[in-house]
């Protein structure tokens, strides 16, 4: 009799056990996991060609067992919307579980104005929802950024240009991995040959500042800058400005401003 009554209790405290048993992310504190808006940016098209299609990443830092909506918003634009550039991607944005990146996407329009080389859209995450009980937990980190002046969201980059004896300095585009010794030659323009050397003085920043000079009946000259790549892991956008000036009479400014785009690969 004691053996079978002993037995039952251990029955008994088995069932009761299970029945008050809680899975083990209602036991334990979940996981914080951050979710980070990036950056992109494209060429500005031609009216007459397709428009452009960008596409801005929002990362999860690890994969999720639940479905993510991403309730993001236009914080701040100099591009305007419905003749720069249409939102596409629907909002929330869904990133099933088990993924760990989304887009965030739009169309860049195309016109033959003369804007500014490189009119930004900004962007922000304004809530983050799981669709239903988690091991995890989400939170909006922001991003790595390294140098420069950096943004989440994306950049509009003008294709269009003036004529004459006008300068402009070009916009550049590269990717960490292709720094290599770190040297950058930024275009500067001049729209018709002019007979005299031109002297243009230069400045980007934290990147430095000097002068070329756009020999006579020549059409360009390289500015060279040096940049040190990044290493710390960033995979964002940095973004540095390049401004021209001249003295030298008869030359007026088409694009005084360039910009040189730098996009992390770590």
């Amino acid at each position: 009799m004691m053996r079978r009554w002993l037995s039952g209790l251990v029955v008994s405290v088995l069932v009761a056990s299970l029945i008050g048993a809680s899975p083990s992310w209602a036991t334990h504190p979940a996981e914080t996991v951050g979710v980070t808006l990036g950056n992109a940016v494209g060429w500005e098209s031609d009216p007459t060609r397709p428009a452009v299609l960008v596409r801005v990443p929002v990362s999860v830092e690890r994969p999720l067992d639940r479905d993510l909506s991403v309730h993001w918003t236009v914080t701040a634009a100099t591009a305007q919307e419905g003749v720069d550039f249409e939102l596409t991607a629907p909002n929330p944005l869904v990133i099933r579980a088990g993924r760990t990146r989304g887009w965030i996407t739009a169309r860049i329009l195309g016109d033959r104005e003369l804007d500014s080389p490189l009119e930004d859209v900004n962007l922000g995450i304004t809530s983050l929802e799981l669709d239903g009980p988690s091991a995890y937990t989400v939170a909006i980190h922001p991003p790595r950024f390294s140098g420069g002046e950096s943004f989440s969201g994306f950049g509009i980059l003008d294709d269009d240009r003036s004529t004459g004896a006008r300068l402009a300095v070009g916009d550049v585009v590269t990717t960490e991995g292709d720094l290599g010794s770190g040297k950058v030659l930024v275009p500067v323009t001049i729209f018709e040959p002019v007979p005299f050397p031109v002297r243009v003085d230069w400045s980007a920043g934290g990147l430095g500042s000097g002068s070329v000079v756009l020999r006579a009946g020549r059409t360009s000259v390289d500015i060279t800058l040096f940049v040190t790549p990044n290493t710390t892991g960033s995979n964002e956008l940095t973004r540095h400005v390049i401004a021209i000036s001249t003295n030298t009479p008869g030359v007026s400014f088409g694009d005084q401003f360039g910009d040189l785009l730098i996009l992390g690969d770590d």
